[in-house]
């Protein structure tokens, strides 16, 4: 007889004990949704600086991710806008100087015997000028000047053998530009994953700090006080819940007896 009330009394402390389960697991949600209101922004922003990396082809921060190297190509003109010399780079190869520009080819002049001397002039441009150029008919009588600004570059070069070369004075274009259409995939090296990692931390430490300081000034969003104000509302189920866990482990004692 007293067994069975043993039994129904440990029955009874199970069931109290599945309730405050129930209370427990509330209490723990709430706590969960005020850990995320906190850390969702940062999660986000952190997620949104690593996808744009990788969407614009330069991989994932701390990772050596396959990435997209787009075709640079250096394109040579003449002045009636024919194609001259095409060249391609793709990855950690690059051109030395990428500057849309147009050169100017001036006649050799004679200065000494057997030593020839011409101005070459170069003068950076917008790829609109190119069709400007191309109306170009007579270079010896142009105010380049006057049609591309000052000139960035201006050498003279020498020559002691004209041989078979053309003296007269002639103009070449040089426009860089990317294909989108020709790409190769590579894997991505050391120091150029280390410079887009310390890139995106650079990011996202901007934007946690723009966080940082919203929250400051202008939220009410208080975490510490909110998840504090929750335990202290569950205070009295967390001491019920010792209580029965201590009365529950006595009665299974009893019950051995």
């Amino acid at each position: 007889m007293y067994n069975n009330k043993l039994e129904e009394e440990i029955e009874f402390i199970k069931e109290e004990l599945k309730d405050i389960r129930k209370k427990t697991y509330i209490k723990n949600l709430k706590i969960s949704k005020k850990v995320f209101k906190r850390v969702a922004p940062y999660v986000l922003s952190a997620s949104i600086v690593a996808g744009g990396f990788k969407l614009v082809g330069a991989g994932l921060p701390f990772y050596n991710d396959n990435v997209k190297k787009t075709a640079e190509v250096k394109s040579e003109f003449d002045a009636s806008g024919r194609l001259i010399k095409s060249e391609r780079v793709y990855g950690s190869y690059d051109f030395e100087e990428k500057i849309n520009r147009v050169i100017i080819y001036g006649k050799w002049n004679n200065v000494k015997d057997n030593e020839y001397e011409r101005e070459v002039l170069s003068y950076k441009i917008n790829k609109k000028d190119f069709a400007n150029i191309m109306s170009i008919d007579d270079i010896d009588n142009i105010d380049f000047n006057k049609l591309f600004g000052k000139p960035y570059m201006h050498v003279y070069e020498t020559s002691y053998d004209l041989g078979d070369i053309d003296n007269d004075g002639f103009v070449k274009i040089i426009l860089y530009s990317k294909d989108k259409d020709d790409y190769i995939i590579v894997k991505q090296g050391f120091k150029e994953n280390i410079g887009t990692s310390f890139g995106a931390v650079a990011i996202i430490f901007l934007i946690y700090s723009i966080i940082g300081i919203y929250r400051s000034n202008y939220s009410n969003f208080d975490y510490r006080y909110e998840v504090e104000g929750i335990k202290y509302r569950y205070r009295d189920v967390e001491k019920l819940k010792k209580k029965l866990k201590k009365e529950l482990k006595k009665k299974r004692e009893e019950l051995k007896k």
